[in-house]
């Protein structure tokens, strides 16, 4: 954890982290989603 704060057009690693964690939790579910709609 680096303890400079920059405000500009950066964006935070954890924002990144956590959109990426909510795009694959989509992901999964809609898979999920498709399957149960298979069967």
């Amino acid at each position: 954890m680096s303890k400079r704060k920059k405000k500009g057009g950066e964006v935070q690693p954890d924002k990144l982290i956590t959109l990426a964690t909510a795009t694959l939790n989509l992901i999964t579910a809609l898979i999920l989603l498709l399957e149960k709609l298979k069967s």
